[in-house]
């Protein structure tokens, strides 16, 4: 009876997530699982904002779609305000859950959690420098972006040391390196593009291993392998992923994409050399028209499907030593370095 009457009298405080676990955190400072809990549900909340503040100012898309009114971008201001606020208090409810964590269980799972906060607030950064016109603004907005992405990198990879067999620390750091790739794009640096790309595939595939029945793994290597113009193997893995959905709509997701690969598939010459001679076209004509980074890509595409294309190789060193040339006149040498 006096432990209903106490459960009555908290009531209030515990109308959401996040009154329950911050009142847990207060009242028990040294346990683990209240502080990962608060961060948690702070996060949560903090997506909640952040998306609505890229509503307000047309940023749906990741891209300014609409010009916002006035009101819309005092409001979005106000929001990514709170937002930045709550963004700072989940990291430090995840730091202290660390802490205070006396069991390897909640220090990978921590670990895997911050990590995911710190990708979202790449992905944030990366967005905001997106969307910036100013080009010194833009750079250190994608700059910081990068950092971000960086520590979650560093945070995923501590969670596999304490649990080499925690597949979603591998699906989260194969997703911050695609976000990196990204990134690196939209900087035009090919070289740190390649690098991350190719880190992406593998780190799926091992967390597929080490769960076979891991949704959002195979929906995710099942994207990738039709924008690396896969469109068989993409076709396979969104089968599985419709297999392994645990919602109607991530089924009805994945069967669509399936049948976008197929319809890829119907079109694609079957073996690897006729595939590289269709990038390969692909490449030049991306070239001509003036379109160098995608251009590189393809040629880069078609050399890893058939290695003794001279052809394509000659043009991927001639655009890729442009790149290096450009850096170098800006006097970026420690991109060139880091990238080689």
């Amino acid at each position: 009876l006096v432990w209903a009457s106490s459960v009555r009298a908290r009531i209030p405080e515990w109308a959401d997530d996040l009154s329950f676990w911050g009142d847990a955190a207060e009242k028990e400072p040294n346990h683990g699982i209240p502080h990962l809990h608060y961060g948690m549900a702070l996060a949560t909340q903090l997506r909640g904002l952040n998306a609505e503040a890229f509503r307000l100012r047309g940023w749906t898309g990741g891209e300014q779609e609409a010009e916002p009114s006035p009101e819309d971008l005092k409001r979005a201001d106000e929001l990514a305000a709170e937002a930045r606020e709550l963004d700072l208090a989940a990291e430090a409810a995840y730091l202290r859950a660390w802490q205070v964590y006396d069991d390897n269980e909640g220090r990978f799972l921590t670990s895997n959690n911050l990590g995911t906060l710190l990708m979202g607030r790449g992905g944030h950064l990366t967005t905001e420098g997106r969307n910036e016109e100013d080009p010194d603004r833009k750079e250190e907005l994608l700059r910081s972006a990068q950092a971000e992405y960086d520590k979650a990198v560093a945070q995923f990879r501590r969670a596999i040391r304490i649990q080499p067999s925690y597949h979603k620390a591998r699906f989260n750091w194969g997703t911050t390196e695609s976000n990196l790739a990204g990134l690196a794009r939209l900087r035009g640096d090919l070289p740190d593009y390649t690098t991350h790309f190719d880190r992406v595939l593998p780190l799926y595939e091992e967390a597929i291993k080490f769960n076979p029945r891991y949704y959002k793994a195979y929906a995710a290597r099942a994207g990738l392998l039709l924008s690396r113009r896969l469109p068989g193997q993409a076709l396979e893995a969104y089968e599985l992923a419709a297999r392994w959905a645990g919602s109607e709509s991530d089924r009805q997701r994945s069967r669509q994409g399936a049948a976008r690969a197929a319809q890829r598939f119907e079109g694609q010459p079957p073996d690897p050399g006729s595939r590289a001679r269709l990038h390969l076209e692909q490449a030049e004509r991306s070239r001509a028209q003036g379109r160098v980074f995608t251009a590189t890509g393809l040629y880069w595409s078609a050399v890893r499907l058939d290695p003794e294309l001279g052809r394509a190789w000659a043009a991927w060193g001639d655009l890729t030593g442009q790149w290096v040339a450009n850096a170098l006149s800006r006097g970026d040498v420690l991109q060139v370095l880091t990238s080689l």
